[in-house]
Order: structure tokens, then C-alpha cells, then sequence
């Protein structure tokens, strides 16, 4: 699946350098300076906050090896927040929050149509013994999420942009995607702690997957 997905995608690559037209220059200067502390504070920050969910459960949610980073972790991230209000060029300007549909775009990620899709996928794949065979229950649900992610995707990655002005596109896909991305582990992480403390082995991750959806 991933040299398959991988060829697709290289071909689509090759075909978008030919196909999509370049930007034409509207003779302005482009502003190029960098938010460095602002990627910095929320790189750390964000990865400070995760260890600490993942790791708790084993070292001790009090311990200092987990809590001290986390602590660390969301003193970045409102280092971050105040960063991004005081310069002239942040990474994510404060002005995107007031487009509608970007703001409403994680409702549109529970759409409950093929969110059932996703929470059965999840729970087929929990089902699975050693002895099923891999048309009996992976390949079902293989089928299934990808039948939902499909439908979800789509539509989730179009809505966020469609009422942003033309110069904040950029931010505005960039801080959903960043958002998805930061969401799963978060999630997860939360939800591995409830599975493993009501369920064993291999299931717990896959009832995580179901229901963290």
C-alpha cells in the first residue's frame, strides 16, 4: 500500500508541475521574514504536552520526568499565543479565526454519515483473532475506513478555505492540517488511557481507534 500510494502520488506530483499554472507576479514585495519563535515555542511546546500524556501512564502522572516537561510545555504554548499577538508577521494570525467555516470546519470532521463508518472500522478491527484469516476481517475494514476518510477528507480539506481572504489560504490549510495532525496523538494518548484500563492486549488500541474517531 505504501509504494502504491507513493507511485500515485509521484505521478500526481510530475503532472501538477505541468498542469497548474505558475502565479503570475503582481509587481508587490513580498514580505519573506520568518516567525522562528513563534515555530520554535510551539514545536516544543506541543511535544512537551504530548510526552506527557503518553508516558504518564507508565512513569507516574506526578513524576518529575513527565511533569516537568509538560509544565515547560504549556509555558511555550502561551509564549506562543502572545508571540503571535505582538509581531507583524505570525504564523498563524489571529484575523483567521474570525472566517466561519474555518472555525467550524472540526464539527464538520464528526459528520455522523461516515463517522459510523470510522467507529465500525475501529470495532471490526478489534474483533480480529489469530486465527481469522485477512479477507475475513482487515480486509472489511480497510474497506470501510477507507470508504469514510474518503468522503471526509474532501470535504473537510475544501471548507476551511472557502471564506478566507486570498493572502491568509496559505495559514488558514496550514493550521487546519497542523491541527488533524496534533489532534490524533492527543487523542489517542487519552484514549489509550481509558482502553488499557478497561480492556487487554491489542484490542484496547483498536477500541481506541474507534472510538477516538
Amino acid at each position: 500500500m505504501f509504494f502504491f500510494t507513493g507511485i500515485i502520488g509521484f505521478a500526481l506530483t510530475i503532472l501538477g508541475f505541468v498542469v497548474i499554472p505558475a502565479e503570475k507576479s503582481q509587481g508587490r514585495v513580498e514580505d519573506r521574514r520568518i516567525d522562528i519563535f513563534g515555530v520554535l515555542s510551539f514545536i516544543f511546546g506541543i511535544v512537551g504536552v504530548i510526552y506527557y500524556l503518553s508516558e504518564s501512564p507508565g512513569s507516574g502522572w506526578s513524576s518529575a520526568k513527565t511533569l516537568a516537561p509538560f509544565v515547560i510545555g504549556l509555558v511555550l504554548l502561551v509564549i506562543f499565543v502572545v508571540i503571535e499577538f505582538k509581531i507583524d508577521y505570525p504564523i498563524m494570525p489571529h484575523r483567521i479565526w474570525r472566517f466561519q467555516r474555518f472555525v467550524a470546519s472540526p464539527v464538520q470532521d464528526y459528520y455522523p454519515r461516515w463517522m459510523v463508518f470510522l467507529i465500525a472500522s475501529g470495532v471490526l478491527w478489534a474483533q480480529l483473532e489469530v486465527t481469522n484469516s485477512y479477507w475475513a476481517i482487515p480486509f472489511p475494514a480497510l474497506i470501510i475506513n477507507m470508504i469514510a476518510m474518503a468522503c471526509l477528507w474532501l470535504t473537510c480539506q475544501i471548507n476551511p478555505v472557502a471564506d478566507a481572504a486570498d493572502e491568509d489560504q496559505g495559514a488558514v490549510g496550514a493550521v487546519f492540517n497542523v491541527c488533524l495532525q496534533i489532534g490524533a496523538p492527543i487523542g489517542i494518548a487519552i484514549s489509550n488511557i481509558v482502553a488499557n484500563n478497561r480492556n487487554f492486549s491489542y484490542r484496547a488500541a483498536f477500541y481506541s481507534l474507534g472510538w477516538q474517531t
